[in-house]
């Protein structure tokens, strides 16, 4: 029941510009279980919670989280986490991740602005 951040180290900047868009790359290792409504996020290495880290990069507002192995999800803005998806409109079920995405730890790109 946790999802761990890992910012990109190997980018120059973790934070990479597409015109309007910003992206931040990293890795995530999610271990435990779902549960409905999302997660929180925590930020390797560091106390800061995953919200004080899109803000210091800039992304004022996340629009998509794409990530390996058919990881799709969203960050709630309000509750300040990240929900899964198991296909279009259908969060994932209450239980334990998938091991595609417990397996090890893959990279994402999360989109904002």
């Amino acid at each position: 029941m946790s999802i761990l951040f890992t910012p990109d180290a190997v980018l120059p900047e973790k934070i990479q510009s597409l015109g309007s868009i910003k992206g931040l790359f990293g890795t995530l290792t999610v271990a435990g279980s779902y549960v409905t409504g999302g997660e929180i996020i925590t930020v390797s290495g560091t106390s800061q919670s995953f919200d004080k880290l899109l803000k210091m990069t800039g992304l004022g507002r996340v629009l998509l989280v794409v990530g390996a192995r058919g990881a799709v999800g969203d960050w709630d803005q309000t509750n300040l986490k990240l929900k899964f998806w198991a296909s279009p409109g259908v969060e994932l079920a209450a239980a334990a991740y998938p091991a595609g995405l417990t397996a090890t730890p893959f990279q994402v790109m999360v989109l904002g602005r």
